[in-house]
């Protein structure tokens, strides 16, 4: 580094150094006692500086060295500019990092699963029917209205929905029959909740609960047309859903799941189907479905 000349004026000095780093010189500016004195960083350069020095300052072409000035301030801003978007980026993803890295409680996950193993306790895993009529989707001393309607010429059946009691539309998934029934929905409720609320707090795993939930269960009551199900299965697979297209459209969201447990939950949701095993199958369907699409359109608008 080699000392090319001092000036009394800094602004002139910092012209000086945009129009050196027009022609790229690169140069340093520090203050002086006789003002501010300007460093040439490659001494290979240090000739070439001093010949548009010279002509620039003490021949009076002050046209091309403005212009020469403008010109370096300009890509000088323009690197700060892009200097600092890099380091607010880096910043950013420092930051989602680790909040990714960083596990947030998932309350709600450990508190379902509480509440359906009291309720199983409670109803005696489903043999407890008094029990369960507070929790079914209908009420089974109320008649319920049934509404004939036809679609593409074939009459379709609609069950009236407990508006007047809209807690039913969820608390099915609360009633668990038998222990395989809770073992099932519990451990994987255990490993597809955290994913998400880990991910993205209580409220949005709560809202999302209601709403597979409530679609699964009216899915399964207007199918099957009757209200003897239970289970959250509907949610278990609204779940996987929104695990698996959430993670392959956007990969960044970090969400992890292992093959063994989609091949495991697709061939339990076909098996469904081809066997009389007692299970609420349209739960399964709509409860997937539902999961899909949230994932998708999550995606969408992340």
């Amino acid at each position: 580094m080699r000392l090319l000349r001092e000036l009394p004026d800094e602004r002139t000095a910092r012209m000086l150094v945009d129009a050196l780093a027009d022609v790229g010189i690169e140069t340093d500016l520090k203050e002086a006692s006789q003002g501010f004195a300007i460093w040439v960083l490659d001494e290979t350069t240090l000739d070439r500086a001093r010949e548009l020095c010279s002509s620039w300052l003490e021949e009076r072409q002050e046209e091309a060295f403005k212009r020469a000035a403008a010109r370096g301030r300009g890509a000088r801003e323009l690197k700060e500019r892009s200097d600092l978007r890099r380091k607010q980026q880096a910043e950013a993803a420092t930051r989602e990092y680790e909040t990714l890295s960083r596990p947030r409680p998932t309350p709600l996950t450990w508190g379902l699963i509480a509440l359906c193993v009291a309720v199983a306790a409670l109803t005696k895993l489903g043999q407890e029917r008094t029990m369960l009529t507070a929790l079914t989707i209908a009420n089974p001393l109320r008649p319920v209205h049934v509404s004939v309607f036809s679609v593409f010429g074939h009459p379709v059946e609609w069950l009236s929905l407990p508006w007047d009691e809209p807690w039913r539309l969820i608390t099915p998934v609360l009633i668990n029959y038998g222990p395989l029934h809770i073992l099932f929905n519990l451990l994987l409720l255990r490993d597809l909740g955290p994913v998400i609320e880990g991910r993205h707090g209580t409220r949005y795993f709560f809202f999302f609960l209601l709403v597979s939930g409530v679609i699964s269960n009216v899915a399964q009551y207007q199918l099957n047309q009757s209200a003897q199900f239970g289970g959250m299965s509907g949610v278990v697979y609204g779940m996987l859903g929104l695990i698996w297209m959430r993670g392959r459209m956007d990969p960044k969201v970090g969400y992890g799941l292992s093959r063994f447990t989609v091949q495991f939950m697709l061939i339990w949701l076909v098996a469904g189907f081809l066997g009389d095993f007692g299970m609420a199958n349209w739960c399964h369907v709509f409860g997937l479905l539902t999961g899909i699409v949230w994932g998708w359109a999550s995606a969408r608008l992340s």
